[in-house]
């Protein structure tokens, strides 16, 4: 992709009940609560790493600072094993607001889009040599995603993640004037996929 690239943050592994479960996937039954939290806004294991990405979107808008690309890789958990298992590591991306705030003239004023989160894939596929992935329309739709603005990204023919625009109800009273664009991936799909065969040749002996 183009621009500085992504930044990395880190959040929580515990979060409130209510952030845990704004995203529509989640409900109260899936999440693991701790037995003595240190507080309300600690009381349930993050079930996705979306509330966090959402508060680091939301803390940075409130700070003047609209133009994001970040990712966070972490543990989250989830009681119902039938939507997912108890513990699994997850990939989160988040894009919004201007490419190149920091350059000039018209190249200043564009925004990152859906191809600038699927470029992000593609390289990260790319490094990880994966051979066999597709980008596909949403068949089903999800409560995350603004419907036809999103897809699901399959591996070795099946779906590890999604990625779009975020629903408006989700960056509600953000303040936020730009699209946001989110990829929700579940790494065990990435990382248990197979690779491509890496050839390596011999350095000439006459360069």
């Amino acid at each position: 992709m183009t621009g500085a690239g992504l930044y990395e943050v880190v959040n929580n592994s515990m979060i409130d009940e209510k952030s845990a479960i704004a995203d529509g996937i989640f409900t109260a039954d899936d999440l693991i609560r701790m037995n003595n939290p240190i507080s309300s806004d600690l009381a349930v294991m993050r079930p996705s790493l979306l509330p966090g990405i959402l508060s680091v979107i939301r803390y940075n808008v409130a700070h003047k600072n609209p133009d994001l690309a970040i990712f966070e890789i972490g543990r989250v958990f989830c009681k119902n094993q039938e939507k997912f298992p108890e513990e699994r590591d997850e990939l989160a991306i988040a894009i919004t607001g201007r490419i190149h705030p920091e350059r000039y003239s018209a190249e200043r004023a564009v925004l990152y889009d859906f191809y600038d989160l699927k470029g992000v894939l593609e390289s990260v596929l790319e490094a990880r040599r994966i051979e066999k992935y597709t980008f596909e329309p949403m068949k089903d739709q999800d409560p995350r995603f603004v419907k036809g603005n999103c897809a699901e990204l399959k591996v070795d023919g099946k779906r590890i993640g999604i990625l779009g625009a975020a629903k408006p109800a989700l960056t509600k009273g953000m303040r936020l004037n730009t699209p946001l664009y989110l990829a929700i991936i579940q790494l065990p799909g990435l990382l248990n996929a197979k690779e491509k065969s890496q050839y390596y040749m011999p350095v000439s002996q006459y360069p």
